[in-house]
């Protein structure tokens, strides 16, 4: 499964990320709601990480939801997490 640029995800838990491409092809997953920390990412293995530390999820249980993130919104999410100490 290929993540798209902007789309939003639902884990089976209802938290909502926005998955946004990196220069490097990677793909890194911000949660939607503001106010929940993290950064997320997807392993070699499908294997969907918070910060670095492993989680009970894997690329196969985010749903695609049909909504995609405004292009201002994913800057805004990716600075954001920059400047808060995050890596991209």
């Amino acid at each position: 499964m290929n993540l798209k640029d902007r789309a939003i995800y639902r884990l089976p838990n209802g938290r909502e990320l926005v998955a946004c491409l990196t220069c490097d092809n990677e793909t890194i997953l911000f949660s939607v709601n503001a106010s929940e920390p993290g950064l997320y990412q997807l392993n070699s293995e499908g294997r969907l990480l918070v910060d670095g530390q492993f989680t009970a999820w894997q690329i196969d249980n985010l749903l695609e939801t049909g909504r995609v993130a405004a292009p201002e919104v994913t800057t805004k999410l990716v600075v954001a997490r920059t400047l808060a100490g995050g890596t991209l």
